[in-house]
């Protein structure tokens, strides 16, 4: 293979073996050509149980998250006419060229908690037939997304920002008999999510939603297994 130089209807080269930009002007050279000095901390103690009583058993478990960020990052500066590879020559693309902004270093100050949860149970109506439940709640502590205009000038970030929150619910049947096992679950979970799409530089704040039904089979025969599923979602951005 071979680069290739982009030349412009008066026959001028608009870029340099085979480079055409120092940095995404496409993008606003807002994502490339940055620095970072972040420090994340998390501790996180846990606590699970399980209690077995003949049919019945149920187990749960408890999970505290505690993190902090500390340290500082720079942005991006456009330096004009920046002789790059030093010839002494300003070469079109070097006419704008994306550099880290070292005059402008900002600070990144900020903590977070949040409780993570599981609880479920399964009961066994019949020898074949058993039912179970379960109810979580977990979250994702935000990190470098964030620097991308979240920040606020002390270093700080809100709550909501800081954390990505999923909860999910679920309740099914299981059914065994013999080589035959069925089952099926329905299920209902909701996610946040805060994140910083690049070509549109744009950091968005969203909810989903979704509901729906798993159905799965499973046979076997002495050496023969035969697997299948099927699942129906109803999912929607709800915010």
């Amino acid at each position: 293979s071979r680069l290739l130089n982009v030349v412009d209807a008066a026959g001028v080269s608009r870029s340099q073996n085979g480079l055409y930009a120092y940095g995404t002007p496409f993008w606003g050279d807002c994502c490339v050509t940055r620095s970072y000095d972040v420090r994340y901390d998390v501790n996180a103690p846990y606590v699970a149980l399980t209690f077995d009583s003949g049919k019945f058993s149920i187990d749960g478990s408890l999970r505290y998250d505690m993190g902090d960020a500390r340290g500082s990052y720079n942005g991006t500066a456009i330096a004009q006419n920046l002789d790059v590879n030093g010839d002494g020559v300003i070469q079109p693309v070097e006419q704008r060229v994306a550099t880290v902004d070292t005059a402008n270093s900002r600070p990144v100050d900020y903590d977070w908690n949040y409780l993570s949860y599981s609880l479920g149970g399964n009961y066994l109506i019949t020898d074949d037939l058993g039912a179970f439940a379960r109810i979580s709640r977990g979250a994702r502590a935000n990190a470098d997304r964030l620097l991308f205009g979240v920040v606020r000038d002390d270093g700080s970030v809100s709550s909501e920002e800081g954390v990505n929150v999923v909860r999910q619910a679920e309740a099914g049947l299981k059914w065994r008999r013999d080589g035959l096992s069925l089952f099926a679950t329905a299920f209902s979970a909701r996610t946040q999510e805060q994140n910083f799409e690049i070509t549109s530089q744009r950091f968005f704040n969203r909810s989903y939603e979704a509901h729906g039904v798993e159905l799965e089979a499973s046979y076997r025969y002495e050496g023969f297994t035969l697997n299948g599923g099927l699942t129906w979602t109803d999912a929607e951005i709800s915010r």
